[in-house]
């Protein structure tokens, strides 16, 4: 199965107010085997969900919300979530919020910045991953390993800090670094040009220089892996050292989210 279809496969589920939603289950890992269905979901931010999306939420048995955006950003924008349905709520407060900014609020705060500008403050931003979401992952891990339920995933647009730490996700469970750059590249199709364009731009003027600098790029996600090439020997060494994905632990995890192919 090729990593295009791979990821085309995830897009069974969709919510009406969160478009760039999905379900990472049938992505291919390695020897044979991949990610379980209904497992680990990914997303945007739920603050404007309506009755038709809670419905499909309600059925998704969601014990763990992975909300990867700032206090701030929690605050300003509410997650709305099915009545009578309590999962946990995993934060990434403290370093992540220094070194995990608001796309949102770069975007209302950049308006004008060139497309190098932009640019730039995207491969920085991308750099603080690692450490802002290493203790983030470590509780991801610790749920996920244990078996504790279907865990949902998101940030503001579901795209950057989602994007990295779905591909950690997706790296210890051995899916190729192609079928990962497919599924993180997937955003662009629902949180593209034309809405980051409305988030910076209203009026019939020009669309600012920096909107496509801010879109899901290979780049971004090239150059957080070069970071964590060049400061721990690979991403393994880094789900290890930062993590605590231990090689057991990786087995584990693996063990728990993937199913052979047919």
């Amino acid at each position: 199965m090729s990593s295009k279809n791979d990821a085309a496969s995830a897009l069974s589920l969709q919510l009406e107010a969160a478009p760039n939603f999905r379900d990472l289950g049938g992505l291919t890992a390695a020897n044979g085997y991949r990610l379980r269905s209904a497992q680990l979901y990914r997303c945007e931010a739920l603050d404007r969900l309506g009755e038709s999306d809670l419905d499909v939420l309600r059925g998704l048995n969601i014990a763990l919300i992975c909300d990867l955006r700032s206090a701030g950003e929690r605050s300003r924008a509410p997650n709305r979530w099915p009545e009578g349905v309590s999962p946990l709520l995993l934060t990434a407060d403290g370093s992540a919020d220094a070194g995990a900014a608001d796309i949102r609020d770069a975007l209302i705060r950049h308006p004008r910045d060139t497309h190098e500008q932009a640019r730039a403050y995207m491969m920085q931003t991308y750099r603080g991953f690692p450490l802002a979401f290493a203790a983030t992952l470590r509780a991801l891990f610790d749920h996920l390993i244990e078996n504790r339920g279907p865990v949902l995933i998101h940030c503001a647009a579901g795209k950057d800090r989602t994007g990295f730490v779905c591909a950690m996700i997706l790296h210890a469970l051995g899916v190729a670094r192609d079928t990962i750059e497919a599924d993180y590249m997937l955003s662009d199709r629902h949180f593209g040009r034309e809405r980051i364009a409305a988030i910076l731009h209203s009026g019939d003027g020009p669309v600012p220089a920096g909107v496509d600098a801010f879109r899901v790029r290979s780049e971004y996600l090239e150059e957080v892996l070069a970071c964590i090439e060049r400061e721990h020997r690979g991403v393994d060494g880094y789900l290890e050292q930062q993590a605590g994905l231990s090689p057991p632990r990786r087995d584990q995890l693996r063990s728990r989210l993937l199913e052979p192919l047919p």
